[in-house]
């Protein structure tokens, strides 16, 4: 075979394994569509979204989603302790446009998990709440307020 056959197999190969990575994590929800990402993606818009996190047992969950408006106390580590916790993601939207994407959350004792985060409308003054259960946690039996729950946008995409 000639050089230039070689490079031709070559190129449609890295083509071919490029289009097979994208329709692969396309399809098991590791990333949205390219054409989706092209035309929504906007990382910037983060500054425009307001992040709470609690830590909170069953019973606090409970109460906290029967009583959306009233403003909710983190829970110290002695309360926590030894019971099954929650994680209570409260986003808040405060500009025009309507946002989706893919959030990143990690605690103390927890490595980094993804969140799938939809309907966040820009019409609806109010938190929206996303419970995302951990598990029974061994936190320190003091008084102290656990470590504050880290997050990151992964991918965030907008629609006016």
């Amino acid at each position: 075979m000639k050089k230039s056959s070689w490079c031709k197999i070559a190129l449609l190969s890295l083509i071919g394994l490029a289009v097979f990575l994208e329709i692969y994590d396309t399809m098991t929800d590791r990333k949205a569509f390219f054409l989706e990402r092209w035309l929504f993606s906007n990382r910037g818009y983060a500054k425009e979204m307001e992040i709470k996190t609690y830590l909170l047992t069953d019973e606090q969950l409970a109460w906290s989603l029967s009583h959306q408006d009233e403003e909710i106390k983190q829970p110290s580590q002695k309360d926590l302790y030894n019971r099954n916790v929650n994680l209570l993601l409260r986003i808040k939207n405060h500009r025009g446009a309507s946002a989706w994407g893919s959030l990143a959350w990690k605690t103390k004792y927890q490595g980094w998990q993804m969140l799938q985060v939809g309907g966040l409308s820009c019409y609806d003054k109010k938190f929206a709440d996303f419970v995302v259960p951990i598990g029974i946690q061994k936190v320190a039996n003091s008084d102290e307020l656990p470590e504050e729950v880290r997050v990151k946008w992964l991918s965030l995409y907008t629609k006016i």
